[in-house]
């Protein structure tokens, strides 16, 4: 059926009456509080028409519109809005404030929350005991999770891929580790700027561990000497300046060595005045040699003599 010509034309001036100038919002709560009203002390669409010509021209009034205890009103023009802000409404000898955008959604189109993405974990786990580590390990308020879906070319399928996605409340301060134990499970933690520290990293510009040189906000430390401030290929040291230090360290201590080299003097007068002892040593030890000797000699003798008398003996029994 062919819309009239004229009913098409009022509703398209219509349409662009209420894209002229965008809704401003008054809340029921204001008006009776956190206690629910009785039916008959509702908020009708003629009492709040009534009160708002009382502010602006009831003519310029283009639509009501009432959703979960919430008015959206909407006016012609953009100076009627602003006058409507501006003064706000009184219902039922009750000043009420008009808000400029939906209250019950300021709040949550400034909430930033955070994906965490949970891998490894088997399908066959359980859920909730992700969650609960995340509530209880890393104090996370959680918002939503799901299971991940394979997509083909665009189109959810039915197949999961193992992971789960936890919308969570970030909190400040805190560092979410990447390897999570999630009981016999080990899991893969994955978020957006989140930083990746392997300990046994070391940087090439500092020496120190836990970061590379393209994160490193530290200033150069020579490996030669370990100074900050220039590099190794620019370092002005020389290798053996330490050796050189302990010498230099070695020479301001010659008041320590003048009593050696007294003791060295002694010990020299020491010897010197026992060389008397140890060359009468000497000659005892010589004499003690000559007495050895003679006894040998005798010995030898007395054992020639005796051999002599024993063959002596041999023939003479031959005989």
């Amino acid at each position: 059926m062919r819309m009239p010509q004229k009913l098409k034309s009022n509703a398209q001036n219509s349409d662009n009456g209420f894209s002229a100038a965008k809704p401003v919002f008054i809340l029921e709560t204001d008006l009776f509080g956190t206690i629910k009203p009785k039916p008959v002390d509702f908020l009708n669409h003629a009492e709040l028409y009534s009160d708002i010509g009382h502010v602006v021209e009831d003519s310029h009034l283009k639509g009501l519109q009432r959703v979960n205890g919430m008015w959206r009103v909407y006016l012609d023009s953009e100076s009627d809005r602003e006058h409507l802000i501006a003064n706000g409404l009184t219902i039922r000898k009750k000043h009420i404030h008009v808000y400029d955008r939906n209250p019950q959604f300021v709040v949550k189109e400034h909430i930033n929350y955070l994906r965490i993405r949970i891998k490894n974990v088997p399908l066959s786990a359980d859920d909730n005991q992700i969650g609960r580590y995340l509530e209880t390990k890393h104090n996370l308020k959680i918002h939503n999770f799901n299971r991940e879906r394979l997509r083909i070319n665009g189109f959810l399928t039915n197949c999961q891929t193992g992971d789960r996605l936890f919308m969570v409340s970030p909190v400040p301060g805190i560092q979410l580790p990447r390897f999570i134990s999630i009981g016999k499970y080990k899991a893969l933690l994955i978020h957006k700027d989140q930083i990746v520290v392997n300990p046994y990293v070391k940087c090439n510009k500092c020496l120190q561990t836990g970061h590379k040189q393209e994160t490193c906000y530290n200033d150069w430390v020579c490996n030669s000497c370990g100074k900050s401030g220039h590099k190794a290929k620019e370092c002005q040291q020389p290798m053996d300046d330490t050796a050189a230090d302990q010498d230099q360290n070695g020479d301001l201590n010659v008041p320590d060595s003048v009593p050696e080299a007294a003791n060295v003097d002694n010990v020299q007068d020491e010897t010197k005045d026992k060389q008397p002892a140890s060359e009468s040593s000497d000659d005892s030890n010589d004499d003690s040699e000559d007495d050895e000797q003679q006894l040998v000699t005798s010995k030898e003798r007395k054992q020639i003599t005796t051999n002599n008398e024993q063959t002596n003996k041999k023939r003479q029994k031959d005989k």
